[in-house]
Formats: C-alpha cells, sequence, structure tokens
C-alpha cells in the first residue's frame, strides 16, 4: 500500500484560465522585449549607448 499517494483532480476552468492568463503575458512580453531590442528609440546624442557603439576609442595617456 502506498501512502500519502492520492490521484491528481481532473484540470478544471481555473487551470486554464491560469495557463492562458500565463500565456498572455509572456506573449506580451516578449513582443516588448523584442520590440525595444530591435528598436530601442534613444536618439539622445548623450545616452550612454553612444559611448559603446562610438567608433573613435581614446587611448589612456601615458
Amino acid at each position: 500500500m502506498h501512502h500519502g499517494m492520492t490521484a491528481a483532480a481532473p484540470p478544471g476552468i481555473l487551470d486554464y484560465l491560469i495557463v492562458v492568463a500565463s500565456v498572455i503575458i509572456l506573449l506580451v512580453a516578449l513582443g516588448l522585449f523584442i520590440r525595444g531590442f530591435v528598436r530601442p528609440g534613444e536618439k539622445d546624442p548623450d545616452h550612454i549607448k553612444r559611448k559603446v557603439l562610438d567608433d573613435h576609442v581614446p587611448r589612456p595617456r601615458r
């Protein structure tokens, strides 16, 4: 005899609603991530990314 083992209940409507809500949230977050990655929208010339993307790298003085 197995102690502590119970049969799982069949999935109910609440289970399906939780899964659907989770998938929707995941897809919205993924869409926002891809949109921000492809077109970040930062046009300011003083933005920090300009320091990374700038080809001119100042050399340290000796």
